[in-house]
């Protein structure tokens, strides 16, 4: 049998693509896609995407899928005395892993059963093979080589937390080694992790006649297979092995995700040449992939005369696709090893299969190399930041009061969708106006989850670096390294009052502090004061001190405080009364706690006199 397959583990923590080409005692099985695969069976959590991929988990945690071809194999011969013999067989895989964060998803395995459905299985650490009631039982008749990114320490005995193993029967392997490649004709092993983010090949070849195991790995940029293998093991399956056995793929989720895909190339040939040419095709629900050669014509070779902005994180150029003839953004990512990668993984992971209206639509990647490229709707009118900022050189006109409405309420709908109502709580961690977009109608945009964090919807989210923008970072986060979506309102309450002010959070020039001026104004009952003055006055008050006082909330110190996104929306579409909320401010603010709980309410008695007019 000959099985020819692309198969992909995507994650939040772990992106790998694989390419498998397969022999078994000469029998043949080709796919073209998975799409109408009558002689496929999926069960748990695969499933077969519209694209024709295969998906074996989804983004939920402790899931597993599996996903075997439908006709048994023949794995057990008789030989010329009719005593029973194991066929000889051969499998070859190409992989990538990249791990975003620390812990890992679990891992994937290339296995032998006797059944599709695995009984006893569990997902996590057992990565859906088998588990903890069943393991070791030689009723199991599971033969498997894991490619495992995670240690179980007391329970399999795994030599470390980047290993390859053969199991038979039980996770805790026949034999397990860490990862590495020989090199020098086999006189000095090189160790290759396997979330190294290089394409990595494996054999697996078993000698049926000799009862010998090799498994060799090595990246594909070594020209040739190595000589000796990183695990050659006197092996006998014929005890594993029934007359007909199941060959497929397991993987499962643990305390983070693992999504496998896998899809079938089209050419029966598979040569080496031809797995280096198409390793990078792989993909998620959506986008695609783009080829490097399309995104290097789109622009001019990446020419500065096309270069929208840059930072720390690189530069977007403006881009014409040569075969749509559409316009896009191109977000070339600064390679900063590990970090550089974990932001690219983590917006085609979140970003790529999230929509909204008010979140900027990811078209598609490219990755080649160390170059790491993602390619986003262009925004005509560039960020919010230039409109509100822009260059000397290039006045624009100020944006109206009406314009900066419509913009809060876009941005905050979009955050009200990243922490409510996706399937995973996303907490951005990086609101600010150059991340706010603006298209040709003027409509706001959030931008940019190259930072963001994800986790299930009541749960904690942990701590981490402390990451963000000065002047946008809320107090918890910079002691203690905890982001929530509380982290994003503060965020979000600096950025009405740098719109509504005209001003940025800490000014380059004189160091003064946005928050803490307008919080003074607030005590001394000014606060129409802080308006920008480039809105000569064409706004109405109302509004203006409704902004400017739900900045101050959502900015309050204590992120218990503040209110949520959907309460923020509350408030600008005025379903709840402004008068209905109470400022707080920390001890060591200079405000006076009790003229301001007076002056709050006389001074915005008006505010809640109806929702903002700006629209959406």
């Amino acid at each position: 049998m000959e099985l020819r397959a692309r198969l992909i583990v995507a994650t939040l923590s772990l992106l790998a693509h694989c390419l498998l080409l397969c022999c078994f005692a000469g029998v043949d099985f080709i796919y073209n896609g998975f799409r109408g695969a009558a002689n496929l069976s999926l069960d748990g959590s695969a499933s077969v995407l519209r694209g024709g991929a295969l998906r074996l988990t989804t983004d939920g945690n402790h899931l597993m899928g599996h996903a075997f071809f439908a006709p048994p194999v023949r794995v057990r011969l008789r030989g010329e005395r009719d005593a029973a013999a194991a066929v000889s067989f051969s499998a070859a895989f190409v992989f990538d892993i990249v791990t975003v964060g620390r812990g890992g998803g679990a891992g994937l395995a290339f296995v032998v059963s006797t059944s599709k459905a695995l009984p006893g299985a569990s997902p996590g650490v057992y990565l859906g093979l088998l588990g903890r009631d069943n393991m070791g039982n030689s009723s199991n008749h599971v033969f498997a080589v894991e490619f495992d990114t995670v240690q179980a320490p007391g329970l399999f005995n795994e030599v470390n937390d980047n290993h390859v193993g053969v199991d038979l029967n039980s996770l805790e392997s026949n034999v397990s080694e860490p990862a590495g490649y020989f090199a020098d004709n086999g006189r000095r092993k090189v160790p290759l992790p396997l979330d190294s983010a290089q394409p990595i090949q494996a054999w697996v070849d078993y000698d049926g006649r000799a009862k010998i195991l090799n498994v060799t790995i090595a990246p594909v940029s070594v020209a040739s297979r190595p000589r000796r293998p990183l695990i050659s093991q006197p092996i006998d399956l014929l005890p594993i092995f029934k007359q007909d056995m199941y060959v497929g793929f397991s993987a499962s989720t643990g305390k983070l995700t693992l999504r496998p895909l896998v899809e079938f190339p089209h050419r029966r040939s598979c040569t080496r040449a031809a797995l280096a040419d198409t390793l990078e095709e792989w993909e998620l629900d959506h986008p695609h992939r783009f080829p490097y050669r399309e995104l290097y014509k789109a622009t001019k070779g990446f020419k500065n005369s096309e270069l929208l902005g840059a930072g720390g994180f690189g530069k977007v150029y403006r881009g014409v696709l040569p075969r749509s003839g559409d316009v896009v953004a191109i977000k070339r990512i600064s390679s900063n090893g590990w970090q550089g990668m974990s932001e690219f993984v983590a917006e085609v992971a979140s970003l790529g299969r999230m929509r909204h209206r008010n979140l900027v639509e990811l078209r598609g990647w490219c990755k080649r190399g160390q170059d790491l490229l993602l390619v986003y709707e262009f925004m005509p009118n560039g960020s919010l930041d230039t409109h509100l900022f822009g260059p000397a050189g290039e006045p624009r006109p100020p944006l109206s009061w009406e314009q900066r409405v419509r913009i809060f309420r876009g941005v905050a709908s979009g955050l009200v969708y990243l922490h409510e109502e996706w399937e995973q709580v996303v907490v951005h961690r990086d609101v600010k106006a150059s991340n706010v977009l603006l298209g040709a109608d003027m409509g706001a945009r959030l931008g940019d989850l190259g930072l963001a964090r994800l986790y299930e919807h009541g749960a904690d989210p942990g701590t981490t670096r402390v990451v963000g923008t000065l002047g946008y970072m809320s107090p918890e986060v910079v002691v203690t390294g905890r982001a929530t979506t509380a982290t994003d309102v503060f965020a979000f309450g600096v950025l009405l009052l740098e719109v509504a002010c005209g001003c940025r959070p800490i000014d380059p020039v004189t160091g003064v502090n946005l928050l803490r001026w307008v919080r003074e104004l607030g005590v001394k009952g000014d606060l129409v004061h802080a308006v920008d003055e480039r809105l000569a006055g064409c706004y109405d008050v109302k509004e203006v001190k409704l902004v400017l006082w739900l900045g101050l909330m959502c900015s309050q110190t204590r992120p218990e405080a503040r209110p949520s996104m959907r309460q923020v929306c509350q408030y600008l579409d005025g379903e709840v009364d402004m008068q209905e909320a109470m400022v707080v401010f920390a001890d060591d603010d200079p405000v006076d706690l009790v003229s301001l709980a007076s002056l709050t309410w006389s001074s915005c008695a008006t505010v809640s006199a109806g929702p903002l007019q700006g629209g959406r």
